[in-house]
C-alpha cells in the first residue's frame, strides 16, 4: 500500500506519518508564531500611544483620539485571540479525524496501528503546547493593552474633571459681575447660547441635533420664565441648559475621536495585511493571488475617505470592513502556511518527471528530445507539460500537476493497439510509485497525439484561492 503527500509516493507508512505531521507542525508553527508577532506588534503600539497621550496633554480632543486608538487596539487583540482559538479548534477536528484514517488504513496491523496511534498523540500533543505558548503571550499582551487602556482612561477623566473645573469657574466668574438674579439669569442663557452657537452644524455626523434642539427647549422655557420675573426658576432652568450643553461638547469630542480611530484602526490593519503579503514565498507560489489581494486591499483603503464619516453608520462600517480584511488576512496566512508544501510538491514533481522519461526512454530503447513548459508560466503551480520525441519517432506527452497527478499521451506507434498497449503498460508500471492516473490515444491514428483536455489544471488545494478572492471582489 502507497500513500501520497505533497506529490510523493510514500511506500512505509511511518515515513508517510512522519512527513505528514512535520507538514502540520509547520503550520501551526507558522500561525502561532503569527499570532505571536501580533501580540508584540500591538504592545509596541500601545507602549507608542501611551506616550503619545503625554506629548498632548492640554489637547483634550487628541487625548480623546488616543484613548480611543487604545480601545480599536484592545478589540484587534481580542479578535486575533478569538482567530488563534478557532485555529487550533480547526487542528483538534483534523487530529480526530486523522486518527480516524490511522485506523482505517491499519486497522488488521496490530503493533504498527499501536505505535502510529502513540506518534499521533505525540504530535497532537506537541501542537497543542505550540497553541498553548502562543495562547499565552497574546493573553499577556491582552492583559498589558488593557491596563494601558485603563490607566490612559483614567488619566483622560482627570484631564476632563480638570477642564470642567476651569469651565466652572469661568462661568461662576461671568456670573458675578451681575448682581441681581434677573440679570444672572440674562447671562447663562447667553453663555448656552454662545456654546451651541459654537457647535454650528458639526452635530451633524454625530447624530446629535436632536440633543442640541433639546437644549433650545430648555432656554426657550428659561426665556419664558425670565419674561414673568422668575428669576430663580429661569436661571436654574439655564444652569441645567448649561450642564447639558456642558455633556453634548463631550459627547460631541468622544463620536468624532470613535470615528477617526476606527478609520485609523482599518488603514493600521491593511497596512499589516500588506506586509504579510510581503512574504517572498507568495511572490514565488502565489504571484497571481498575491496582486490580486493586495489590489482588494486598495480598494478597501480607497473607501476609507467614504467611511468612518457619520455616526450613525460606525458600527455596520466597522463591521462590513473587518469582515472583508478578516477574509483577506485569512488567504494571506493560508497562503504562506501552504508555501512550505509546494516547494516539496514542486521538487517532487520535477524529479517525478525526470525519472518518468527515463523510464520511458528505458521502454522505447534510446534518448529523447524534451520540450518542458509550465501551462502558464507565470505560475509555477501551473500543470507542467513535458513533451518528448524518442529516436523512433514515437511521441508522448506528459501532463504533471502540482498535486502529484500525472496523465501521458502517446503517439508514433505503427498500430493502434500497439499504442494502446505501450501506454497501458507504462501507466501500469508507473502508477503505484509516481501517481500516474490517466492516459490518452487518438483512436484510429496512433501516429498523432490526442488534444489535451484540461486548460490549466492546477493543484486542487490551491483552486479555492481565486474563486475565494473572487468572492472577495464582488462583495466589495
Amino acid at each position: 500500500m502507497s500513500w501520497n503527500l505533497n506529490g510523493r509516493m510514500y511506500h512505509d507508512y511511518s515515513d508517510y506519518q512522519a512527513a505528514r505531521q512535520a507538514s502540520e507542525a509547520r503550520a501551526a508553527s507558522s500561525r502561532a508564531a503569527q499570532a505571536q508577532a501580533e501580540a508584540d506588534r500591538y504592545r509596541q503600539r500601545l507602549r507608542q500611544q501611551q506616550a503619545e497621550f503625554e506629548r498632548v496633554q492640554g489637547d483634550l480632543a487628541q487625548q480623546r483620539r488616543v484613548n480611543e486608538q487604545m480601545h480599536q487596539d484592545v478589540r484587534v487583540l481580542r479578535r486575533e485571540h478569538h482567530q488563534l482559538a478557532d485555529a487550533q479548534h480547526r487542528f483538534e477536528q483534523e487530529a480526530n479525524a486523522r486518527l480516524g484514517e490511522i485506523h482505517s488504513d491499519l486497522h488488521d496491523m496490530g503493533e504498527q496501528l499501536d505505535a502510529a496511534e502513540a506518534e499521533h498523540r505525540r504530535h497532537v500533543e506537541e501542537t497543542r503546547q505550540a497553541f498553548a505558548q502562543a495562547r499565552q503571550a497574546l493573553e499577556a499582551g491582552l492583559a498589558e493593552a488593557e491596563q494601558r487602556r485603563q490607566e490612559t482612561e483614567r488619566r483622560l477623566t482627570a484631564a476632563v474633571e480638570a477642564v470642567d473645573r476651569k469651565v466652572e469657574a469661568d462661568r461662576q466668574e461671568r456670573l458675578r459681575r451681575h448682581r441681581g438674579d434677573l440679570d444672572q439669569a440674562r447671562e447663562q442663557i447667553a453663555i448656552v447660547e454662545e456654546s451651541l452657537n459654537e457647535f454650528g452644524t458639526a452635530l451633524r455626523p454625530f447624530n446629535l441635533e436632536d440633543d442640541a434642539q433639546s437644549i433650545r427647549m430648555t432656554l426657550q422655557s428659561a426665556r419664558s420664565l425670565l419674561r414673568q420675573d422668575k428669576a430663580s426658576a429661569s436661571l436654574a432652568q439655564a444652569e441645567g441648559a448649561f450642564a447639558e450643553v456642558r455633556a453634548l461638547g463631550y459627547k460631541s469630542e468622544k463620536r468624532r475621536a470613535e470615528l477617526a480611530a476606527a478609520a485609523d484602526a482599518i488603514a493600521d490593519r491593511i497596512a499589516a495585511i500588506r506586509e504579510l503579503a510581503g512574504n517572498e514565498g507568495l511572490d514565488h507560489f502565489f504571484k497571481r493571488e498575491k496582486a490580486d489581494l493586495v489590489g482588494l486591499l486598495s480598494r478597501v483603503a480607497d473607501r476609507l475617505s467614504r467611511h468612518y464619516k457619520q455616526y450613525s453608520r460606525l458600527e455596520d462600517d466597522l463591521r462590513e470592513d473587518e469582515r472583508v480584511l478578516e477574509k483577506l488576512e485569512e488567504e494571506a496566512r493560508a497562503m504562506i502556511a501552504m508555501c512550505p508544501a509546494l516547494e516539496q510538491q514542486i521538487d517532487a514533481r520535477k524529479k517525478h518527471v525526470t525519472s518518468l522519461v527515463r523510464k520511458i526512454a528505458d521502454g522505447y530503447g534510446g534518448s529523447a528530445d524534451i520540450k518542458p513548459e509550465l501551462t502558464n508560466p507565470d505560475d509555477v503551480k501551473s500543470t507542467l507539460l513535458v513533451n518528448c520525441v524518442f529516436n523512433g519517432g514515437e511521441k508522448v506527452r506528459i501532463e504533471a500537476d502540482v498535486d502529484g497527478e500525472i496523465r501521458i499521451d502517446s503517439a508514433g506507434h505503427r498500430t493502434q493497439d500497439a499504442c494502446e498497449r505501450r501506454a497501458s503498460e507504462t501507466v501500469q508500471a508507473l502508477k503505484a510509485e509516481m501517481g500516474v492516473i490517466d492516459h490518452h490515444t487518438v483512436p484510429g491514428n496512433p501516429s498523432e497525439l490526442p488534444n489535451r483536455t484540461a486548460g490549466t489544471p492546477i493543484v486542487r488545494s490551491n483552486r479555492d484561492f481565486k474563486s475565494r478572492l473572487d468572492d472577495i471582489r464582488r462583495q466589495l
